[in-house]
């Protein structure tokens, strides 16, 4: 298995340590957030020439600062890939047309910026584990927008996903408290969501959240190990139940026909749920070319294929369903840990590479 850094080592098992400390009942009542938005104008910004490394069907970019813990990417209307930095509190932007990293220091900044989208206008929303808050940054005016979280009997909110509905509400994980977030951009306001779980001493730690096209929030509970849903209108959630004991369901993402796609890091399987009728259908991933625990993120391409990050493999894999057929994509280079994915224009996969010795942004085009 490739090496992970002691950053991502931690994050791995921080799911095992929350749930000794974390104790939630299993009420489903929505609660109003933390504290009132903050503004912090302004801006700490470095920039470096970071030339493509072409090998093949395959492009890299390497980060300026070594073990830059390279977190989930996100993509503009421009075409440049934004992530976080979790090995040094910084928010990063690749621009491949002119193979420039431009990075900002975020203010109140944790170096614990985990999931990451860019919305209609242009502003990158991220989660701040570390620092419990939710943030916007507007890059035309280098502006930060802090949204706090509040602690729940000591208990940190500690988000990690993070997703924006087809209204422009931006939700996200609280992994720290078991709770689901909305956040109304036009007000600041926030309402939260309690996570039903096993009661006493069984967290459920949500983790990967998507919104769908109808703007029903789906997500997964990673010690929990269930698929949740989550009706905005009533705040209703239903939980469904994986078959194996110990999958730690991950990511999770919606394609164009409205299937509910995610993955179980653990055992290398991608599941499937049919939101009409709560199904759950398994797919392991194949061994031919590997073992594939760790398995990371998932997304679905305009076509309909399933992408995933493998970093057992070293690999992203594609699953097509019409022809339930497989195809694994190796790597230039060992040990790079992929871990997220978004999709470029004319075909280009994008995903970051977060091991110790690869701390690269990496692009795949090819059949």
């Amino acid at each position: 298995m490739a090496e992970l850094s002691v950053v991502q080592r931690g994050r791995l098992v921080l799911a095992a340590v929350l749930a000794v400390f974390i104790i939630i009942g299993i009420a489903l009542l929505a609660r109003g957030g933390g504290g009132n938005p903050a503004s912090a104008g302004g801006c700490v910004v470095s920039s470096a020439h970071s030339p493509a490394q072409v090998s093949g069907n395959f492009a890299e970019y390497t980060m300026p600062h070594p073990q830059s813990d390279l977190m989930s990417p996100a993509i503009d209307a421009q075409g440049n890939i934004w992530f976080g930095e979790m090995g040094g509190n910084r928010l990063g932007m690749l621009n491949p047309k002119t193979q420039t990293v431009t990075e900002w220091v975020p203010p109140q900044g944790q170096s614990g910026i985990m999931g990451i989208q860019v919305d209609a206008q242009g502003n990158v929303w991220y989660a701040e584990l570390n620092a419990s808050h939710i943030a916007r940054f507007t890059p035309s005016n280098c502006h930060f927008t802090i949204f706090p979280l509040a602690a729940v009997n000591g208990r940190q909110a500690a988000p990690n996903g993070i997703s924006i509905a087809p209204d422009g509400s931006v939700w996200f994980t609280q992994e720290g408290n078991d709770r689901v977030g909305r956040i109304d951009p036009a007000t600041g306001n926030i309402t939260e969501y309690d996570v039903p779980n096993g009661g006493a001493g069984h967290p459920a730690v949500p983790y990967g959240i998507v919104v769908a096209h109808d703007g029903t929030v789906w997500f997964t509970e990673l010690v929990g190990n269930s698929i949740d849903r989550l009706d905005p209108k009533t705040g209703s959630i239903t939980r469904l139940p994986l078959n194996a004991p110990q999958g730690e369901p991950n990511s999770i993402t919606v394609g164009p026909d409205g299937i509910i796609w995610f993955t179980e890091m653990t055992p290398g399987i991608l599941g499937r749920v049919d939101p009409a009728t709560n199904a759950i259908s398994y797919h392991p991933v194949p061994t031919t070319h590997g073992p594939v625990a760790q398995l990371y993120d998932v997304q679905v391409d305009a076509h309909g294929r399933v992408w995933l990050t493998s970093s057992g493999a070293n690999a992203l894999f594609r699953f097509d369903p019409s022809s339930q057929s497989w195809t694994a994509i190796t790597l230039p280079q060992p040990n790079s840990v992929p871990y997220g994915l978004v999709f470029g224009s004319n075909g280009a996969v994008w995903f970051t590479e977060g091991g110790i010795n690869a701390n690269r942004v990496g692009m795949y085009q090819g059949p």
